[in-house]
């Protein structure tokens, strides 16, 4: 396997499953009747807007990656097929149907023993065409986004998403998860992962676009060749390696934490050292426009008033650590403003009593933790909640934590290309809240 490939792995982890193979486009006209319609639907993230028309793709990408173990074989085929471009211009939802004329000429690959296979992974994407050629633009490996991607029915950090799989025979995906001959439409969701009928809804959420989607049409990340790239690789910040040498250390791991209240912001970001989590104090870091000044009480780099608008509304920033003598830059993406709407502050709850919350959905986030601390001592309980949640019901139990007064602190995630090299960086909003813990 070569070290591109060990280095997906690691990217795509969380993923469940992970695509190869991409290529520049072909000739979108097919004519003749379709082999299958699809039916979807677009929405809007929240807080977007989508000025222009909007087009959607279907991309085909040969072989699969079921959890982190690639199908053996070679891929002599690095084309990706856009089946049609569908355009939209309107209000948002909006409905579509999506035809496909033919299989995907890209799933023929051979396996290690010399026999020919066909399998291939379908993702829908919706994308504006900024260069006005009426299709698709992929990103050579050592070129820059083209076309802005805004959405897949393959989305980063959520809890279910949908995939196309084509295969010239049954196969068992999981137990309880049978794939039949032909086109086949997948949910997957964890154990409620399952093969939904054709004719089911795909859900495709159209967010402002960034790195984490331009990923899905960079040639070099999934055409498995071994060519050498300088810089960012497809022109993604952070993202590129030698691909001759092993997957790069960690040099830094980074946690930005934004604390709202109200229409100002504070902010602490924690540098640590990669594979050994001590702290960096020598560092200068740079969000935005504003130096972060070290704090080694609370061992951290902070800016403890600002009203700047990425950070309050949710937005993209870079930020810029200088250590020694390298300096590690990547954009990241503050997650939209969450308001923790039940309980109220100054809500009184029972231990070992159920009670819910709920909150607004923000833009562009991956996931939520609550945790519930108490005033006194140092006593906690945690959970972690899925981004396609907005409401979650705890019981706070005895063992954890005590009676008197306490805070809920509310996070919400985003982790633009966590693992990309040399620096990971995980962003959270934070928000808490007061209560009272009763008997």
């Amino acid at each position: 396997m070569n070290p591109r490939t060990r280095h997906v792995q690691s990217v795509l982890l969380a993923l469940m499953f992970a695509l190869s193979a991409c290529g520049s486009t072909v000739d979108t006209q097919y004519p003749g009747e379709p082999l299958l319609t699809l039916e979807g639907q677009m929405t809007l993230a929240p807080g977007t807007t989508v000025n222009g028309p909007v087009r959607i793709a279907l991309v085909w990408y040969p072989r699969w990656l079921l959890g982190v173990f690639f199908l053996p074989g070679s891929v002599p085929e690095t084309s990706a097929v856009v089946a049609e471009d569908y355009p939209y211009e309107g209000s948002f939802p909006a409905n579509f149907r999506f035809h496909i004329y033919r299989p995907p000429g890209s799933a023929h690959w051979v396996t290690a023993d010399g026999s020919v296979r066909e399998l291939a992974t379908g993702l829908l994407l919706a994308y504006q065409d900024v260069n006005g050629n009426g299709k698709l633009d992929t990103i050579p490996a050592t070129g820059k986004p083209v076309d802005r991607v805004l959405g897949s029915s393959l989305v980063f950090g959520a809890s279910r998403y949908h995939t196309l799989l084509y295969t010239d025979r049954e196969m068992t995906l999981m137990p309880g998860m049978e794939a039949k001959k032909g086109f086949n439409l997948l949910k997957l969701e964890g154990y409620e992962s399952a093969v939904l009928p054709l004719s089911s809804t795909i859900p495709l959420e159209l967010s402002v676009g960034g790195p984490h989607l331009d990923v899905l049409v960079c040639q070099g990340m999934w055409d498995g060749n071994d060519s050498q790239v300088e810089g960012d690789l497809c022109g993604i910040p952070g993202l590129g390696e030698d691909p001759d040498a092993d997957p790069p250390a960690v040099d830094l791991m980074v946690d930005v934490r934004v604390k709202r209240a109200g229409n100002r912001a504070q902010v602490h970001v924690t540098v640590e050292r990669g594979g050994t989590y001590t702290s960096v104090k020598d560092a200068q870091v740079l969000l935005g426009n504003q130096f972060l000044t070290y704090n080694s009480s609370t061992s951290s780099y902070e800016l403890l008033d600002a009203d700047a608008a990425p950070l309050l509304e949710g937005g993209r920033m870079e930020l810029g650590i200088a250590q020694g003598k390298k300096v590690y830059r990547r954009w990241v993406t503050i997650p939209g403003r969450v308001e923790l709407t039940t309980p109220a502050p100054g809500t009184h709850v029972k231990l070992n009593s159920p009670f819910e919350l709920r909150w607004t959905r923000p833009f562009s986030v991956d996931g939520y933790t609550i945790y519930v601390k108490t005033v006194e001592g140092d006593e906690s309980q945690g959970w972690d909640v899925l981004s396609n949640r907005q409401s979650h019901t705890v019981t706070l139990y005895d063992q954890y934590v005590s009676t008197g007064p306490a805070l809920i602190e509310f996070s919400a995630s985003a982790t633009p290309l966590l693992f990309a090299p040399y620096m990971w960086v995980q962003v959270k909003a934070v928000l808490e809240v007061p209560i009272t813990i009763d008997p």
